[in-house]
C-alpha cells in the first residue's frame, strides 16, 4: 500500500535492477501549511458523507476504468467528509501523487473514426485511483478504496509484471493497516512540544508543533504497525534535533 523505499544497481545485460523495501518509513517535504490542514481535519470528529451504504462513486469508477477528480472526492466524500473538505476544497493530497509516480491525464471519448474533433478530460486509472485513495486511508482518513482495489486486482494478478502502485493494489488486503508509518515535514521551525491523537480508523497521528501551536512535522503509524522507531524515542529526537535545529 506504498510506494516503498526504492534503490538501484546495476544488472545483467546492462540493465538497472530497483530493490524496494515496503517496510521502510515514507518520508515526504510538503509545505507546513498542508500539513496544519491534515492536522487540523484529523482533530475533528469523523463524519461520513453517506450514512446508507451506498456507494455509488465507487460504481461509477468501477465501470469506466477510469476516475476524474471529482470522482475521486465523491469516494471520499462518501466515507468521510474531512478528507472531503481537504481534497474538495484545498486540493490538500496532490503532493502523494510525485512519490508514488501517479498521475492524471487526458481521457478521450470515442467515437474516434470520422471526426476532426475529440473531447476528454482529466483522468486518473483505475488502479492509480486505488493507489491514491490508499495512500489517503495511510495519513488516518477513515476512506474506503475496498470496492476498487476488488475489482481491478484479477487483472492486475495476470500481468507478469507491475508497477509499484499496482502491487500496492495486490497486496491490499495483506498490508492494510499493517506498514510503518508515513512521515510529512515541512519548513523547519522552533519545536516547543508534540501533541498525539488516535484518528477514527485507529491510526496514531503526532504532530510535532511550535509554541503557537503550529505543526511543522507530522508523524501518522498505523494500527498493526511493528513501529520499528517507538514513538517515545521518534518525538524526542524531533523536539531535540528536528524541527528545533533552525538557526
Amino acid at each position: 500500500m506504498r510506494a516503498g523505499i526504492c534503490s538501484r544497481r546495476r544488472g545483467s545485460r546492462r540493465s538497472e535492477v530497483t530493490r524496494c523495501d515496503r517496510s521502510e518509513a515514507m518520508e515526504i517535504s510538503v509545505p507546513s501549511e498542508t500539513i496544519s490542514q491534515i492536522w487540523k481535519q484529523l482533530n475533528e470528529p469523523h463524519r461520513a458523507g453517506r450514512n446508507d451504504g451506498l456507494r455509488t462513486a465507487h460504481k461509477q469508477i468501477v465501470q469506466d476504468g477510469w476516475a476524474m477528480d471529482v470522482d475521486i472526492q465523491d469516494v471520499i466524500w462518501e466515507t468521510d467528509d474531512r478528507a472531503d473538505q481537504l481534497a474538495r476544497h484545498y486540493d490538500t493530497f496532490a503532493f502523494l501523487l510525485e512519490p508514488y509516480k501517479l498521475r492524471y491525464e487526458t481521457r478521450l471519448q470515442g467515437p474516434f473514426a470520422g471526426t476532426d474533433t475529440l473531447y476528454g478530460h482529466s483522468a486518473m486509472r483505475i488502479s492509480e485511483a486505488a493507489a491514491y485513495i490508499m495512500e489517503i486511508e495511510r495519513l488516518g482518513f477513515s476512506v474506503d478504496p475496498i470496492p476498487i482495489v476488488e475489482t481491478v486486482r484479477p487483472t492486475l494478478l495476470r500481468k507478469k509484471y507491475l508497477t509499484n502502485h499496482e502491487v500496492s493494489v495486490v497486496r491490499y488486503s495483506k498490508e492494510r493497516h499493517h506498514l510503518s508509518e508515513t512521515v510529512l515535514r515541512g519548513e523547519p521551525r522552533p519545536a516547543a512540544y508534540f501533541n498525539t491523537i488516535t484518528t477514527h480508523s485507529g491510526y496514531v497521528a503526532t504532530a510535532i508543533l511550535d509554541e503557537s501551536g503550529n505543526p511543522s512535522t507530522l508523524r501518522v503509524t498505523a494500527p498493526k504497525s511493528r513501529r520499528d522507531f517507538p514513538l517515545k524515542h521518534w518525538v524526542d529526537f524531533e523536539l531535540r534535533h528536528g524541527s528545533a535545529a533552525v538557526s
